[in-house]
């Protein structure tokens, strides 16, 4: 799973489900989400219907999520007057925000000095090849016939 957006009641002041939506947003990150969206206080119904709208308009243009988020914020607080915009908490593994891949987004460049590691790796390993009087070595010692034991 991507992304969850988890909501409380919006009708209800400031009290312990959002402290537990909060802690829930953060145990579904750690345990491999890439990003949750969860209020930390009471948001009105239209004022969190607008940053919703706004955050999924800008997550299918292939937005960045944290950009997008800035804009459903922005949403928010043309949909209302009080401070209800800075009520969403972002919690989020994405390392370059985006959270999903229709096949434009560029790879991520390869470091300049990767060959020359993945090439020195490589010649430091030990590859031993193992002859026939080795492997019968080998097979005795696992297998040790009963009278030698």
């Amino acid at each position: 799973m991507r992304y969850m957006c988890l909501t409380g009641p919006t009708f209800t002041g400031v009290g312990t489900e959002y402290a537990a939506l909060l802690d829930v947003a953060r145990n579904l990150v750690r345990r491999g989400v890439a990003a949750v969206v969860a209020p930390q206080l009471r948001v009105s119904q239209p004022a969190w219907l607008a940053f919703c709208q706004t955050l999924y308009t800008g997550l299918t243009k292939m937005q960045p999520i944290d950009g997008a988020i800035v804009d459903a914020r922005q949403a928010m607080a043309q949909e209302s007057d009080d401070l209800g915009w800075g009520a969403p908490v972002f919690f989020s593994r994405c390392v370059d925000g985006y959270l999903f891949d229709d096949g434009t987004l560029p790879d991520a460049p390869l470091p300049e000095d990767h060959q020359a590691r993945v090439t020195s790796r490589l010649n430091s390993l030990r590859i031993r090849t193992a002859s026939r009087e080795t492997m019968s070595e080998w097979s005795q010692g696992l297998n040790p016939r009963r009278g030698d034991r």
